[in-house]
Order: C-alpha cells, then structure tokens, then sequence
C-alpha cells in the first residue's frame, strides 16, 4: 500500500516532548496522591484481598475441576470453592476457554493461600513487564500513569488476569517493531484469554494486511484450541457458551463502561449499539490503514472495549497503553486531554457509581477513537495525493 510507504506516516517523535522539571514535580505529586487513594483504598477491601476472597477463586476452582471433566459446571465450581478456599459466590461460574484452565492446573494442585500468593505475585511481574516494554512514554512516565490507574489496581485486588494482558499487548507491540510479526502474533494469540475485549484485532489486521502476524495469531490459536480440546472434551464449546451467556454472570450491565452499557437505558437500545459499533469498526479501520502497528493495535484496545458485552471497571486497563499512545501521538489537544481524563480516578469514579455517569466513559472513550481517526484520515490525505500525482507529473515530463 501506498500509504505505508510514505515516510510521513511512518513512526515519528511524540507529540509530547520531554517533561519540564515543573511537569515532573507535578506528575511525582500526582503518584503520590494516586498511591496515597490507592492505598486507602486497599484498606477497605483488605480482608477481601487478604484471603483471597475474590475473582481468583473461580479461576483457581476451575482448573481444579478440569480433570473431573465438568468445567461449566456451576453446582461442583461453587462446591470446590467451599472445600478449597471456604468462600463461594452465587455471582462466579467458570466463563474462560479450557485452555485458561489447562495453563493454571498447576496452581490448582496448591493450597489455595499458596495459589494465591503465587498468582499476585506473578501479576506484579507481569505489571512490571509491561512497564519494562511499553513505548512510549519513557518508564517513570508510564510508571506515573500506572499509579493513577484504578483500573490497575481493581485487576489486582480483585485477583483478576488483565494483569497478564497487558504484558501480552506490550510484547506483542516489541515483537512486531523488532520485525517479528509471526512471533507478535503467536504472543498475541494468549489475548484469547479474554477475547472479547479484542473483537477488533480482524479490522486491524485486515486493515493493514498484516498476513504474518495473522499467521502467528492462528497458528497460537489453533495451539489454544487444540489444548482446549484435549483438556475439556469435544462439547466444550457448547457448555461455554451457556456459561457465558448466563445473565447471573454478568450483573449491572447498565453500569459497563461499553456501548451495551452506555445505551441500555435509551429507546431502542439495539439501534444505538450498532450506530456506535459502525463508528468504531470504521474507526479503528482507518487509525490501522493510516498508521504504524502500535497505533493501529491502541485503535483496536479502545474500539474492543466498547464493542465488549462484558467488561467492568478492571477490563479499563487495556486503555492504559491505548490511552497513553493518544496522548502521546495525537495532535489534537482535546483527544489527548479526553484521553487523559480516561485514566484518571475521575473516570473509575463514574464507572463505579454506575448508570447514567457510567455512560460518560463509553462515550469519551467512542468520542476519542473516532477523533483520533479522523485527524489520522486528514495526516494521510495530502501525502496520499503527492502519492498519486507523482505518476501524472512523470508521465507529463516523459511526453514532453
């Protein structure tokens, strides 16, 4: 495409330079304040997180159902939650691929305290692997953003996977600009793990016909599902998608910080779904046709979370580099600023008051994608005419 070889739409220096001495006082107040809410906030829900009281018991009760051959099942997950971690939840049953399952086995052996620790424990590293890999911006920025992040801290207190994710996302991005897009791919294929908030990795990579990281991504998935197969039997895909469309597991849809959410108050909801979903797809269709990988694939993290039909206030972290790469590319004051505001406590506090408030964030985060497309659209415009016209001049100077 012609597009991509223009040297103008190719990587370039952020937008935002390098932080005056009075902005890095600023931000280092900021992360103290941040850490100091964060650590309030931990306060509250010590107990909870303590002992394990969370969204990690089923994760671990699954995987130590598998060999029973009754993942899905609700009745034995509650049961070996009571006899593993004395703690159930009528809200928990088992809504991953088999393969997630498979991979945690090992921990399910364990003790549940055991099991635990060594999950959160992995999750901060996998934070910290993120942290080493994610460009821009440089790491005691990106170190700052993630203090602020109530998104972050709610995977980790709820002892949720996300965590994991965001190591994937950032060593899928390294891979790819280091000219190993198969690898890229087969990296990314373990955003399986939660793949609906990555409905939009088709238009990405369809967009900028990048075949082998569409390589990689199948030959990991087809891994994924093969060990999906062999661990949970032939009829798995039916079980999970009774699981998963149970509505018990997924209470206060009005309250999610996606399209479904932002619209499940207003007549005919279905109507502005799909208007906002349109919008999105053509979205992140022209970020991916007129940018570099690492732009395209921030597109596809805001466009997926909002086409996601399940997602909650922990699920925002994978805005945490998405945002960060608009705020550090766009040249838009108000998508950065909009961007920005995603990642503060302001916008957890409105996902976590709920409906309408909540509604705010789905259509910020929609308001800054199709923003940041259309100034991508208009970057491109004028190089794709040099593009064009470049043949009609030559043919003109070959005539005369």
């Amino acid at each position: 495409m012609a597009a991509f070889g223009d040297p103008s739409l190719r990587w370039r220096q952020p937008v935002l330079g390098p932080p005056r001495m009075k902005d890095s006082w600023i931000l280092a107040f900021l992360a103290g304040l941040g850490l100091c809410v964060m650590a309030a906030v931990v306060s509250q829900q010590w107990y909870r997180f303590s002992t394990g009281r969370n969204d990690f018991t089923p994760l671990y009760s699954g995987a130590y159902l598998l060999e029973r051959g009754n993942l899905y099942d609700q009745a034995d997950l509650l049961a070996v939650e009571d006899e593993r971690a004395a703690f159930h939840s009528v809200e928990h049953g088992y809504i991953r691929l088999p393969f997630h399952a498979a991979l945690l086995w090992p921990l399910s052996r364990l003790p549940y305290p055991w099991a635990y620790g060594i999950w959160q424990l992995a999750s901060l590293a996998a934070l910290g692997g993120f942290l080493a890999l994610w460009r821009p911006p440089a790491f005691w920025e990106l170190a700052v953003w993630t203090s602020m992040s109530f998104a972050v801290l709610h995977v980790w207190l709820k002892g949720q996977d996300v965590l994991f994710l965001l190591l994937v996302i950032a060593a899928t991005a390294k891979l790819h600009e280091s000219k190993h897009p198969f690898l890229a791919g087969l990296a990314f294929s373990l955003c399986a793990a939660k793949f609906h908030l990555f409905l939009l990795t088709p238009v990405l990579l369809l967009a900028r016909r990048d075949w082998p990281l569409l390589r990689g991504l199948l030959t990991g998935g087809a891994g994924l599902a093969a060990l999906s197969f062999a661990a949970a039997g032939p009829r798995w895909p039916l079980q999970f998608l009774e699981s998963a469309l149970n509505p018990s597991f997924s209470p206060g849809e009005a309250n999610m910080p996606n399209l479904h959410g932002a619209v499940a108050l207003l007549p005919f909801p279905w109507a502005w779904e799909m208007g906002g979903a349109a919008l999105a797809v053509a979205a992140v269709w022209t970020v991916a046709r007129h940018s570099d990988f690492r732009l395209g694939l921030a597109a596809s993290l805001l466009g997926g979370l909002l086409l996601s039909r399940h997602s909650y206030l922990l699920d925002c972290a994978i805005l945490l580099p998405a945002c960060l790469t608009v705020m550090y590319e766009a040249r838009n004051r108000a998508c950065r600023v909009a961007a920005g505001l995603l990642l503060t406590p302001l916008s957890a506090a409105a996902i976590g008051v709920g409906a309408p408030y909540s509604s705010v964030v789905a259509a910020t985060t929609l308001a800054v994608l199709v923003g940041w497309a259309l100034e991508r659209r208009s970057e491109a415009a004028p190089s794709l005419e040099r593009t064009e016209a470049a043949p009609v001049a030559q043919r003109f100077a070959a005539g005369a």
